[in-house]
Order: C-alpha cells, then sequence, then structure tokens
C-alpha cells in the first residue's frame, strides 16, 4: 500500500513554500539558497495544493439513469466519459461505490491521475 509522505516533510515544504512567498528572489535563487532543486520545489508546491484540495471526487457525479431502466438504478459518471449503472442490489451498489470512492483517494494522494 502506497504510502503519503512524512508529516515533517510535509511541514518542511509548506514552510519553504511560504518563505519563498515572502521572498524577493527568483525561484532560481531562493532553491539554490535553500539547497533544493528547482523541480522539487514545483513537485511540493503541487503535490501540497492537491493534498489541500476540498475533495478527491471532484470528478466524479452521480445522476440519474440517461434511459428509464426496468429497475431502480443509479448510473455513476466518471469525468472522462466512463459510466457505471448500479442496479437496485443495494449491498452491490455500496461495494462499487466504495471501491470507486477508494481508487479516488488512492488516485489523490499518490498523485496518480484517475482514469
Amino acid at each position: 500500500m502506497p504510502r503519503g509522505p512524512h508529516p515533517e516533510k510535509i511541514k518542511e515544504w509548506t514552510g519553504r513554500l511560504k518563505r519563498l512567498e515572502k521572498s524577493k528572489q527568483t525561484v532560481a535563487d531562493f532553491c539554490r539558497r535553500e539547497g533544493v532543486s528547482v523541480p522539487s520545489l514545483y513537485h511540493w508546491k503541487k503535490r501540497l495544493r492537491e493534498m489541500a484540495s476540498p475533495s478527491p471526487f471532484r470528478q466524479v457525479r452521480v445522476a440519474p439513469p440517461l434511459v428509464t431502466p426496468t429497475h431502480e438504478g443509479t448510473l455513476i459518471q466518471l469525468g472522462n466519459g466512463i459510466h457505471i449503472e448500479l442496479g437496485s442490489d443495494l449491498p452491490i451498489a455500496e461495494l462499487v461505490v466504495k471501491q470507486v470512492l477508494d481508487a479516488a483517494i488512492n488516485a489523490s494522494q499518490t498523485g496518480v491521475k484517475p482514469c
């Protein structure tokens, strides 16, 4: 199971990015003074922004079925056009939704873009 960054690293980079905002230096000069690479700074800036995102589920939308099914159901429409139609079997629907949400959380924590 992938792990997230250590709290010490998060604190270190959060402080570093705050210092950058207050400094009047270029990113290159700031990184040289801090002893870090420019790509690392941008990597952590992106990573911390993603970690602060209010919800990892912003690409998941639950909508009523597009076509009237012959049974009660729900349609999960993912941001990339994938549709998952759930039937009326509540335990199965709960399992599918849990797996989709777990995948979205894992993708947001690891920086991998969900499909």
